[in-house]
C-alpha cells in the first residue's frame, strides 16, 4: 500500500502486520493517507513518516475524536490501537487503547524496526534513544539520531527493560525536565544502569511534539 492508495482499503495494512482480526472487523480501521487532520500535520514531520506509522482513524468506541496508532510488538504483530485526543489538555483520558486486553507495559513502541532488520542481518546491540510519547518519535524520524523508541508513559517496566537489555549497549532517555520526565529517567537509571550505559537528556520548558529537528537536535542528544 501506498501514500495515493485508497484510505479506505485497509486490507493491505492488515494483512502486512499480521494483525488478527477477521476481515470484517479490519473496516474498523482507516488508515489517513495523503490527507491528515491538523492535529497530525502539526506533530507529524511529514505525510511519508504518518503513512509509514499507519496513523488513521478507528472505529471502536471513544476514537471518534482521536488520532488511531497502531502498535506492534518486537516480533512483527500488530497488538493493539493507541488514540490520542486532537487536543493538548492534560487529562487522563488522553490516550485510551484498543482492544481492552492490550497491556502497553509489554512493548517498546517502534521497537519492531530494528528487530526486524535483525532477523534478517545478525545486529550487534546499539544505542537507541528512549522517549515517552509516540509523537516523540515522530519527531525523530527522518534524522541521523538512532533508533528512538517510546515507553508509552513515564515509566519504564519490566517487559521493556528486558526488551532494551536484548537490542541496546547504550540507552539515552529524552524526556521534558518535569517531575514525569524524572520519573522516565529514574526508572531507566535503576532497571538498565547495572547491565547498559544509561544518559539522561532532559529538554526545557517546551514540547518535543510539534517542532522540527535539526542538527542542533542531534548534537544535544549525542554530543
Amino acid at each position: 500500500m501506498d501514500l495515493r492508495a485508497d484510505p479506505n482499503d485497509a486490507t493491505a495494512f492488515f494483512v502486512n502486520r499480521n494483525f488478527p482480526l477477521r476481515r470484517s472487523e479490519r473496516r474498523l480501521f482507516k488508515p489517513y493517507g495523503l490527507e491528515r487532520p491538523q492535529y497530525v500535520e502539526d506533530r507529524v514531520p511529514s505525510a511519508q513518516t504518518c503513512f509509514e506509522a499507519g496513523l488513521g482513524t478507528l472505529a471502536a468506541d471513544g476514537f471518534s475524536d482521536r488520532v488511531a496508532i497502531p502498535i506492534t510488538n518486537v516480533e512483527g504483530l500488530l497488538v493493539g490501537f493507541a488514540g490520542r485526543r486532537f487536543d493538548d489538555v492534560e487529562r487522563a483520558d488522553r490516550y485510551i487503547y484498543w482492544p481492552g486486553r492490550f497491556e502497553k507495559s509489554l512493548e517498546l513502541y517502534n521497537l519492531h524496526r530494528h528487530a526486524e532488520h535483525c532477523r534478517r542481518v545478525p545486529c550487534d546491540p546499539q544505542t537507541i534513544i528512549v522517549v515517552p510519547g509516540f509523537f516523540d518519535v515522530y519527531h525523530f524520524s527522518g534524522t541521523t539520531l538512532p533508533l528512538t523508541v517510546a515507553t508509552m508513559g513515564y515509566q519504564l517496566s519490566v517487559s521493556q527493560t528486558a526488551l532494551l537489555k536484548k537490542f541496546a549497549r547504550t540507552v539515552i532517555v529524552a524526556c521534558p525536565a518535569t517531575p514525569d520526565g524524572e520519573r522516565l529517567a529514574e526508572s531507566c537509571r535503576a532497571r538498565l544502569g547495572h547491565d547498559i550505559s544509561v544518559s539522561v537528556r532532559m529538554f526545557g520548558p517546551f514540547h518535543i511534539e510539534g517542532a522540527r529537528p535539526g542538527r542542533w537536535l542531534e548534537r544535544f542528544l549525542l554530543g
